[in-house]
């Protein structure tokens, strides 16, 4: 079995009706699915219960979860194509502010072992597998949103970060998966406004006064969602914003003016890079057929015989 097209190998129209009512219309739109790997990989750790091993002992709880994430974005959403991108080391983030990310814990052992095998999984389901030597997942989707806009695919971005939040535009949408794929949070334009308070160009500026725990970007003390979003709304850029100090009253003027500098930090490590040299091009991507002739055989690598069956009575041979 050779160069399956997905519908073939499901054999069946998704059970989600595409109706303009729900929230996730967007997404169904998308002709390519750009997915943060770390992201979705961790995200399926924490999703399925530590344990689960193959019979030579290599953890799969993860790699499960990962698989079964990818059969239902393929299965319901049905894009023509999928890019997963890769974190590697964070260079410029790390030259520009060395605590960046330095709150993180190691990572556990099981998962640690489950790493090397992601990629895999993401080729057998017919994704491109991508990265930049020096540069996280967000810079590798971000340069491939822009990609994409310039030349008219529409997209949609796989992550839980916030800080991708700033790649939304008329044709690039957000998926995250706060609980998993039973709770689907989709964003445009009018949502990440709705969500923050401001636009997804101000995303950068409302991060560089609010911070980001989870990247230990950290901001302006005691400044948190609403006043970085009134403040931005209002003045349009963090840059702005700190001109505008003296017109703040209280202790937040105090903080301001005494943080202006790690604020403009901060608004850089929150920017995304656009114009990564990247061996990944969307156009071509979307002009080739997908191969899935090997999905079987890798999911019965992994031991995942529910998923493969569950795949077979799709349509998968």
């Amino acid at each position: 079995m050779t160069d399956l097209s997905w519908e073939e190998v499901m054999g069946q129209e998704p059970e989600v009706p595409r109706v303009e009512e729900w929230p996730d219309t967007p997404a169904h739109q998308a002709e390519v699915f750009l997915i943060d790997g770390n992201n979705l990989a961790w995200k399926a750790f924490y999703a399925v219960t530590e344990g689960l091993s193959r019979s030579d002992g290599l953890p799969t709880n993860a790699l499960l979860g990962f698989a079964n994430m990818l059969a239902k974005i393929l299965s319901d959403y049905r894009p023509r194509a999928l890019v997963v991108a890769w974190d590697e080391r964070p260079r410029r983030r790390l030259e520009m502010y060395e605590k960046y990310k330095a709150q993180r814990p190691p990572a556990p052992e099981s998962m640690k072992k489950q790493f090397p095998h992601f990629e895999g999984i993401a080729q057998a389901f017919a994704a491109t597998n991508v990265r930049h030597p020096d540069c996280e997942a967000d810079d590798v989707l971000a340069t491939l949103a822009c990609q994409a806009t310039e030349k008219g695919i529409s997209a949609c971005v796989v992550t839980n970060d916030r800080d991708a939040y700033q790649m939304v535009n008329d044709s690039v949408c957000i998926l995250a998966t706060p609980r998993g794929f039973t709770d689907v949070h989709v964003y445009t334009t009018e949502r990440v406004i709705a969500r923050l308070g401001v636009r997804p160009d101000q995303v950068p500026d409302y991060l560089g006064l609010k911070g980001d725990p989870g990247d230990n970007i950290p901001g302006v003390p005691s400044f948190g969602e609403k006043t970085a979003s009134e403040l931005i709304a209002r003045y349009g850029t963090l840059e702005n914003v700190i001109a505008h100090a003296a017109d703040i009253k209280g202790k937040k003027r105090e903080k301001l003016e005494e943080n202006a500098d790690i604020a403009l930090l901060s608004k850089r490590l929150a920017t995304v890079e656009c114009d990564l040299e990247l061996d990944c091009d969307l156009a071509e991507i979307l002009s080739q057929k997908r191969d899935f002739s090997h999905l079987a055989a890798c999911l019965e690598e992994y031991e995942m015989l529910s998923l493969r069956d569950r795949l077979r009575r799709k349509g998968l041979a």
